[in-house]
């Protein structure tokens, strides 16, 4: 090209521009002049910004560095001075992220790449995510890039992209999934969704939904619910609510969350989002809140859990993608219990202890379960069908084999009535221990198996008063009669009187004088106590040679047998049954005092009530 003069000479000065000349420099002012002249007379073209790339780069809990490069072609075949500019805005939904400027750039002829990076400030995601989430999760990357400088001034036509992300329909599901007991379903989540709340700087809402029905025997009861929602293992939000849960069992109702997200929270999010290639993994999790001694308390078993994973491309246009991941469900394990063993304890005159030694096995590691997990033993004892008694023992269970003593307090008062029942039932008693195991897991109770205890005892009071063997009655040197068979049977008992019939076949041993029974005096005693202590008026006359019946019946007092009962018990239950009875019989003129063997006996009594 034939170039005037005057451009050839300003062409040729340029080699010269970047030199010291006698102490002196030339400014880059003069520079920009002379490619401003350049340029405006048609010898230097235009240089043109292609195109403009973004990236994430070094990341800190403040700021996340925004690399850029530009591709810039200088159409020349010389190069520019450092005297061009460079510069762009990124924005998220008008939420400027970065203004980037990289001024004094030199080009060389043919295309330049031009790197540079400028920071953000983090508390700019949690600006824009407020934008994000009132926008339905929709927002708009908008690069806006300018090269200036001497001659140049060129805007590229904006750069948009949409930024969308579906994190609620993560949260839709209509797959049942259930709180356990040994694999028994007890409370059963069906349809769930979530939805957001009006963002603000400050809270960004979350609503969580949730149908419940209780497939459990028994009430299903929550006084509220404890949240945490986390990103990266980021706390984004964590709080209570008074949303309670109280359905009858088959009954069904829908749980409603509101959670309260922090805004804030973002920006400590975004550094673990990037670190991680722009991925990040949600978890919403709720908890169950009981009321114990007038606190709220966390029942340690996840009522419901939803997990996710999102992954975004926030400066390029890959796009995003959001998976639902499975999440474990929490399954209670009941305890087991092995063996129970009762013997007796503590005895005074108004009560006494049976003592239940219960092996329980618990199949629970986590020590926040078996800290929160309340085993409640109750025990009822009845004798002959009558309710004797009652213990009850509340704890917590460590992991393995638990001994647990259960302590029932038997009232002796109840004695005379169910001993008067043992005495109808002919001298047979069942005592029955019905035990009642319960596991408060918080939200309901879990019935534990446990085997009742059955024990029957049987006496035979009477046994040496009915015989068919001949029995002299006398004194030691005169037998006056002959007690030929004897029989004793109990009459209704009551808890005040147990009625005893003595008959005995008496045969008049004398050949000439006829024998009356004036009177016939008898005691009995149980253990010490005495039951009965008097006399009967008789009248019976037996002529010589002849046979008649005695019959004495002794109304022995009932209401005593609570004394006994402390005796008996404390002699590991064996007592001794006295028995002991006289007649003043009138022969031959004269009256004398004889004892009545066969009316009487000296036995003991044994029971095994515990079995």
């Amino acid at each position: 090209m034939d170039l005037p003069e005057p451009v050839r000479s300003v062409l040729a000065v340029l080699p010269s521009l970047r030199t010291v000349v006698v102490g002196a420099v030339v400014s880059l002012g003069v520079v920009a002049m002379l490619v401003t002249v350049l340029v405006a007379t048609g010898v230097l073209a235009q240089p043109t910004v292609e195109s403009i790339d973004t990236q994430w780069g070094d990341v800190t809990n403040e700021t996340t560095q925004i690399e850029t490069q530009a591709r810039v072609d200088n159409p020349n075949p010389i190069g520019t001075p450092d005297v061009v500019t460079i510069e762009y805005t990124a924005s998220l939904n008008d939420v400027v992220l970065v203004d980037g400027e990289r001024a004094g750039i030199g080009l060389s002829p043919g295309e330049n790449t031009v790197e540079f990076a400028a920071p953000m400030d983090n508390d700019r995601i949690a600006d824009w995510w407020v934008t994000h989430v009132n926008g339905d999760e929709r927002s708009t990357l908008t690069i806006e890039p300018k090269a200036s400088g001497p001659g140049v001034s060129q805007s590229l036509p904006e750069q948009t992209s949409t930024v969308a992300t579906d994190l609620l329909s993560s949260f839709e599901s209509a797959e049942e999934e259930a709180v356990t007991v040994d694999g028994e379903p007890l409370l059963v989540l069906g349809d769930r969704n979530a939805s957001w709340g009006e963002a603000t700087d400050e809270t960004t809402p979350l609503t969580l939904n949730a149908e419940l029905d209780n497939a459990h025997d028994r009430p299903v009861t929550l006084s509220g619910v404890e949240y945490v929602v986390t990103m990266n293992n980021v706390t984004l939000g964590e709080g209570t609510t008074a949303d309670g849960v109280d359905l009858s069992p088959g009954e069904s109702g829908t749980l409603t969350v509101d959670t309260a997200l922090e805004t804030d929270a973002f920006a400590d999010w975004w550094p673990t989002h990037v670190r991680n290639d722009e991925t990040s993994r949600m978890r919403v999790t709720l908890y169950g809140l009981v009321e114990r001694n007038g606190e709220q308390v966390r029942v340690p078993v996840r009522l419901y859990q939803q997990r996710l994973e999102f992954e975004t491309d926030l400066l390029g246009d890959d796009g995003t993608n959001t998976e639902a991941l499975s999440s474990s469900r929490d399954s209670l394990t009941a305890p087991v219990v092995r063996d129970t063993d009762r013997d007796w304890g503590t005895i005074t005159d108004e009560t006494t202890e049976v003592h239940a030694d219960v092996t329980v096995d618990n199949p629970t590691a986590d020590p926040a379960i078996n800290d929160f997990v309340r085993l409640t033993t109750t025990t009822e004892t009845s004798i002959s069908g009558v309710d004797v008694g009652s213990g009850s023992r509340e704890t917590t269970l460590s992991a393995g084999t638990n001994d647990l003593r259960v302590t029932t307090e038997l009232d002796n008062g109840e004695v005379p009535t169910w001993w008067a029942r043992h005495l109808n039932r002919g001298e047979t008693s069942q005592t029955v221990t019905t035990t009642t195991t319960t596991a408060d897991v918080g939200f309901t109770t879990v019935n534990v198996p446990t085997p009742d205890a059955n024990a029957t005892t049987e006496t035979d009071l009477l046994a040496d008063l009915n015989t068919d063997e001949s029995q002299p009655v006398g004194t030691s040197d005169r037998e006056y009669l002959l007690a030929e068979s004897t029989t004793a049977t109990w009459g209704e008992a009551t808890p005040q009187v147990a009625p005893l019939d003595v008959q005995s076949t008496l045969r008049n041993q004398r050949q000439r004088a006829s024998i009356t029974i004036q009177e016939v005096s008898y005691d009995v005693s149980i253990g010490g106590v005495t039951l009965a202590n008097g006399s009967q008026p008789d009248g019976t006359t037996i002529e010589p040679g002849e046979r008649e019946v005695v019959d004495l019946t002794i109304g022995l007092d009932n209401s005593r047998m609570d004394e006994w009962w402390v005796s008996h018990v404390r002699n590991g239950e064996r007592s001794t049954l006295s028995v002991d009875a006289w007649a003043t019989i009138e022969a031959a003129g004269q009256t004398e005092t004889v004892p009545l063997s066969m009316f009487a006996t000296n036995g003991t009594v044994e029971t095994d009530l515990l079995g």
